[in-house]
C-alpha cells in the first residue's frame, strides 16, 4: 500500500496596492517544499490478471517477477498569484 502523504511547509508573502477608493491589486508569492522524497519502497507488481506478472527468461530457468518503483524527487514549488479586488461597501 502506498503512503498518501508527506510532511512539508510553505512560505507566503504578499502585498496589496490601492488603485482607487474601491479597487485594489494584490500580489502573493508562495514557496512550498516537502521534508522528504516520495517513494513506494520497490513493491512487487500487483497483477491485474489471473497470473503473476513476469518477464523472462530468468537466471534459474524460470521467469523473473516484475518489480516497479514509484518515486518523486524535488517536490518544491514556486507560485505567484495576482488578484484584482473590488470593495462595494
Amino acid at each position: 500500500m502506498l503512503p498518501d502523504g508527506l510532511f512539508g511547509y510553505q512560505l507566503m508573502a504578499g502585498t496589496d496596492y490601492a488603485l482607487g477608493d474601491r479597487l485594489g491589486l494584490g500580489v502573493k508569492l508562495r514557496y512550498g517544499d516537502a521534508f522528504g522524497d516520495f517513494s513506494d519502497g520497490g513493491n512487487p507488481w500487483k497483477p491485474l490478471r489471473g497470473h503473476a506478472s513476469t518477464v523472462g527468461p530468468g537466471t534459474s530457468g524460470g521467469d523473473l517477477p516484475v518489480h516497479y518503483e514509484i518515486r518523486a524527487n524535488n517536490l518544491g514549488m514556486w507560485g505567484i498569484s495576482v488578484g484584482l479586488k473590488y470593495f462595494w461597501q
